[in-house]
């Protein structure tokens, strides 16, 4: 059984958070686990194209950090998982990216990651689902 979890949060699917907190539930009851909650937040250059060199963009991307931090505790703060410790994460960048790079940081057992709204493109996951799965060195639980 698992022992460490990531599990990866978008803020714009919060409603998967219900089904995904019912796996990890279910997962704690047989185990203590180790969740690690992360939101990946898009970095400044892939709206734009480019970045601003100085201290302002340094001060920019902490202050959203922050706040996406905040926002990540507040929504997670009505799920009680028993038997299990939380932590939480926020990265900017590439979320696929994000998501490898800190799994294998934290040594994670077990990515649990919702997927929704797939296209034609990626007709059973959505991209970063599909891409988290191609790549990842642990094992993936999807939950739709």
């Amino acid at each position: 059984m698992p022992k460490t979890v990531l599990v990866p949060v978008d803020f714009t699917e919060l409603g998967l958070l219900d089904k995904v907190t019912s796996h990890l539930k279910a997962l704690a009851v047989a185990d203590k686990l180790n969740i690690h909650f992360l939101s990946v937040i898009p970095s400044y250059e892939s709206f734009v194209g480019f970045a601003f060199p100085g201290q302002d963009r340094l001060t920019s991307d902490k202050q959203r950090i922050e706040i996406a931090l905040s926002t990540l505790k507040e929504s997670l703060s009505h799920i009680d998982i028993p038997n299990s410790t939380t932590q939480f994460y926020v990265s900017i960048g590439n979320p696929r990216d994000k998501i490898l790079e800190t799994a294998k940081k934290i040594q994670a057992d077990l990515i649990v990651i919702g997927s929704r709204n797939p296209g034609m493109k990626t007709y059973l996951l959505g991209s970063t689902a599909s891409s988290v799965v191609s790549y990842a060195e642990s094992s993936v639980l999807v939950v739709r």
